[in-house]
C-alpha cells in the first residue's frame, strides 16, 4: 500500500529513524508495563511515528523534543507514545487525521496533557514542513484525535465495526481534540478512529 503524496512528504521530512514499518504494533517500553502489545488493523496506508525513538546522542528524549524548556517543571516536557497520520484518499479535500496515542497500564495521570502537548508539537512540525515544502498537497483540514488505551477503560459496547467511535470533547484547553478511552486489545480497525460522527459532550 502506497502512502498518499501528503503522507509521503511527511515521511520524507522527518528523521528516517522515526517512522515505523509494517503492522501498527502498540506497546509500552516500560518493563513494568502490564499492557501486552497489540495491533491496530488497517486496510489503508498510514504513517506511524514513535516519539521515544528520536535519536538522543547522549541526550534524553525530552531534551531532544523540548530543548528550550526547563525540564524540572512538571508537565512541561511530556508527550504521548505514538503519532499516527492517516489520510483516506489522495485528493486536496481529504482530511488529514492525526491520532495521538497514549498507553497507560497504571493510573491515567497526565495522559490528556501528554496528548495536548504532542498536539502542539505536531502543529509546529506540520507548519514548518508546509513552509519548507510549499509544493506538497497540504490540507487545512487537520483532525486531531486523542486515543488513550488503558486497562481501566470499559470494553467497547457492540461491534466496533458498526458502532461509531464514541469520542468525547473533554479538553477545555483544546476543544477541537476529541478523546476516547479504550482497553488495550486486538481487533481495533484504524478507520474506526477516523470517524466524523459528532462527539459526545458533558
Amino acid at each position: 500500500m502506497a502512502l498518499t503524496a501528503l503522507l509521503q512528504t511527511v515521511r520524507d521530512l522527518v528523521r528516517p529513524q522515526l517512522p515505523l514499518s509494517g503492522a501498527i504494533l502498540l506497546q509500552e517500553e516500560d518493563p513494568g508495563s502490564t499492557i501486552r502489545p497489540f495491533k491496530l488493523e488497517t486496510s489503508q496506508p498510514a504513517l506511524v511515528v514513535r516519539l521515544d525513538q528520536v535519536p538522543c546522542e547522549g541526550m534524553s528524549v525530552d531534551d531532544r523534543l523540548f530543548p528550550l524548556f526547563n525540564r524540572s517543571i512538571s508537565g512541561l516536557c511530556i508527550h504521548c507514545d505514538y503519532v499516527i497520520f492517516r489520510q483516506s484518499r489522495a485528493t486536496s479535500d481529504a482530511p488529514l487525521y492525526v491520532l495521538l496515542v497514549e498507553l497507560k497500564s497504571g493510573p491515567l495521570g497526565d495522559a490528556q496533557k501528554q496528548i495536548e502537548n504532542t498536539r502542539l508539537l505536531m502543529d509546529w512540525m506540520l507548519a514548518t514542513m508546509r513552509r519548507y515544502k510549499k509544493s506538497a498537497p497540504w490540507t487545512d483540514d487537520v483532525r486531531y484525535r486523542g486515543l488513550i488505551f488503558t486497562s481501566s477503560a470499559r470494553p467497547v459496547a457492540g461491534d466496533p465495526k458498526r458502532v461509531p467511535c464514541p469520542y468525547d470533547a473533554t479538553s477545555t484547553a483544546m476543544p477541537d481534540v476529541l478523546f476516547v478511552r479504550h482497553p488495550p486489545c486486538a481487533g481495533y480497525q484504524l478507520d474506526w478512529f477516523c470517524s466524523d460522527m459528532p462527539p459526545r459532550r458533558g
